[in-house]
C-alpha cells in the first residue's frame, strides 16, 4: 500500500490520521512478514527441488508461507511420495530449516528410505496451538488447510501411511500432539529434542506463561492441546493403527525429562516409542543447541546431529 503524501491529502485527513494509518500499515506488514519468510536466494540455489509458497488461509485471515521439497525425479516420473511435514522451533519459519533437506537426500541415497516430498509450514511462535483470540490458529491451518492442499497440488501419498510429522524443540510437541489428535492422519511422529508435558498438572511457570499467553488458561483451550489428555483417548487407536515414535533428546537438555516421561507412559500403553540419547560431544547439551554450524547451514549441532539419524526411522517406507 502507497501512503498519499500531497499536501492537499496530508490537511484534509490531518495529520492525527496520517500517522495512524501509517502505523496501521507498518503492524500489518510486520505482522505479514512474520508468517511468510521466503528462502534466500542461496537457500534456493543449494537445494534442488526446493519451491516456496504462500498459502492465503481463511483460517487464519492472512498469508502464510510454507516450503516444498520436491524429491529427484519427480517430474519425470508418475510415482506418488510419502510426504513428512517438518515443524520448526520457536521464532522459525518455513525457511529456516531447510538445511534438514540435504541431510534428507543424503539418507535417500544410501537406499535405506525412500524418496519423501518434504513441506516445512511457518509455525512461528505459535506453540502449533489455535489462540484463544482466533488470530493464530497454526494447528488448525496445518489440519484443514495446508495438508489438503498438499495432496491436492503434488502426487503425494494422501492417507495416514504415506504421512508422518517430525518437529524441533517446539516442533516436537506439535509432532507428538498431531499425531495423539488425529490418529488418522499420521503413520509416525519424531520429537528431536522434546517430549510432552501434561499440560494440565504442569507447574513449570514457564508453561504456565505460555497457556496463559496463547489460551488465557482456558481449560477447555488446555485440554485440546494436551497431549497427555489425547494419548489417553486415543492411545488404542494408536496401537492399532501401528503408529512409531521416536524421542530424541540430549542427556543434558532441559527438556530431557518431558521425552523420559512421554517415552514410559508410551511404554504403559503398549505403544512404540523408541528413545535415543546422545551424548554430550556429539553436541546434544542444551548448551550447545546455540552453538551454530555454518556448515549445516546456520543450525545447531543437535539439530544437525538428530537428523543424521533418520536413517533407520520409518522402516515401512523402505524400498
Amino acid at each position: 500500500m502507497t501512503i498519499p503524501t500531497s499536501t492537499s491529502y496530508r490537511h484534509s485527513i490531518g495529520l492525527g490520521t496520517l500517522l495512524t494509518t501509517l502505523l496501521t500499515v507498518l503492524l500489518s506488514a510486520g505482522a505479514h512478514a512474520q508468517w511468510v519468510e521466503p528462502p534466500t536466494g542461496d537457500q534456493l540455489k543449494n537445494t534442488p527441488g526446493l519451491s516456496h509458497h504462500t498459502l492465503d488461509s481463511a483460517i487464519m485471515k492472512t498469508a502464510v508461507g510454507y516450503s516444498v521439497v520436491l524429491p529427484p525425479g519427480y517430474e519425470n516420473s508418475e510415482v506418488r511420495y510419502p510426504v513428512v511435514y517438518w515443524l520448526h522451533g520457536g521464532g522459525g519459519n518455513e525457511s529456516s530449516s531447510l538445511f534438514t533437506a540435504q541431510l534428507w537426500r543424503d539418507v535417500e541415497k544410501s537406499d535405506t528410505i525412500r524418496h519423501v516430498i518434504l513441506v516445512y509450514p511457518n509455525g512461528f511462535r505459535s506453540g502449533y496451538m489455535d489462540h484463544h483470540d482466533g488470530k493464530i490458529m497454526i494447528e488448525s491451518l496445518i489440519i484443514k488447510e495446508l495438508i489438503p492442499l498438499i495432496d491436492a497440488k503434488y502426487r503425494s501419498i494422501a492417507s495416514r501411511d504415506g504421512r508422518a510429522v517430525h518437529g524441533f524443540s517446539m516442533g516436537s510437541t506439535g509432532a507428538l500432539k498431531f499425531a495423539f489428535k488425529y490418529p488418522d492422519l499420521f503413520c509416525a511422529a519424531v520429537a528431536y529434542g522434546g517430549g510432552e508435558v501434561d499440560l494440565a498438572k504442569t507447574k513449570s511457570q514457564f508453561i504456565l506463561d505460555i497457556l496463559e499467553r496463547n489460551l488465557r488458561s482456558d481449560p477447555e483451550l488446555i485440554r485440546q492441546n494436551n497431549t497427555f489428555y489425547f494419548l489417553e483417548k486415543n492411545h488404542e487407536v494408536v496401537r492399532k493403527n501401528g503408529t512409531q515414535f521416536w524421542l530424541i533428546c540430549g542427556t543434558d537438555d532441559s527438556w530431557k525429562e518431558s521425552a523420559v516421561t512421554f517415552q514410559q507412559a508410551l511404554i504403559e500403553r503398549s505403544l512404540e516409542g523408541k528413545k535415543i540419547e546422545a551424548t554430550k560431544d556429539q553436541g546434544w547439551s542444551w548448551d550447545e543447541l546455540d552453538t551454530i554450524d555454518q556448515k549445516a547451514g546456520g543450525s545447531s549441532r543437535a539439530e544437525v546431529d538428530a537428523l543424521r539419524l533418520m536413517a533407520v526411522l520409518l522402516a515401512h517406507w523402505d524400498n
